[in-house]
């Protein structure tokens, strides 16, 4: 995948719980930060105190290479107990110029949910940009060079306590065409391309 081409990731879970309970825990922005090495917090901005559209929440981030930087998140699709999605952007200008417009996201997230027999078929996907992010930092020396992909759900990803995580998931990555077969930028196989069973 290329940062040029808008990397993305997509990730199907299947979760043994009904979607009410689901919505519930993926709606709860603060939850994440509990779960995250990189997250630190998250608090609604202005009045919301829950997703609709137009609310906004802020992060707090620290990653060892990167130090600590705030965005705001900006909710932009909400269909209760179906999709919540938000565009994350630079408020402070860490990685540019600062901006508030989703249209010039970091990344932008999204949870669609659907009933799956007794529980719940949940897919997340984000999209990294266009705007300017630590993984343009990452990419910038070759932006059109093809890079291994991860998905946010990875298996063998390590939470903060570094345990492995519990999530079980399937992976598709977006790449464009002309790219290297998936799951290959040198003919190694990417953790995003794994299909756990």
């Amino acid at each position: 995948m290329r940062y040029t081409d808008g990397p993305s990731a997509h990730c199907d879970v299947p979760i043994e719980a009904p979607v009410r309970q689901v919505w519930a825990l993926v709606t709860d922005v603060r939850l994440a930060a509990r779960l995250s090495p990189e997250l630190q917090r998250v608090a609604w901005l202005g009045d919301a105190d829950r997703p609709m559209v137009g609310a906004r929440f802020e992060g707090y981030n620290h990653h060892p290479k990167l130090g600590e930087w705030r965005t705001v998140s900006h909710v932009v699709e909400v269909d209760e107990q179906r999709v919540f999605a938000w565009a994350v952007t630079d408020a402070d200008g860490r990685y540019g110029e600062p901006t508030l417009d989703p249209a010039k996201s970091l990344a932008s997230w999204r949870y669609a949910l659907e009933a799956a027999g007794r529980g719940t078929l949940l897919r997340q996907s984000v999209l990294i940009g266009p705007g300017r992010s630590g993984v343009t930092l990452g990419m910038a020396p070759r932006p059109t060079t093809p890079r291994r992909r991860a998905c946010p759900l990875d298996p063998e990803r390590r939470d903060r306590d570094g345990q492995p995580s519990r999530a079980a998931a399937s992976f598709t990555v977006s790449v464009s065409p002309g790219a290297p077969p998936p799951g290959t930028d040198d003919g190694a196989p990417s953790n995003a391309d794994r299909h756990p069973a």
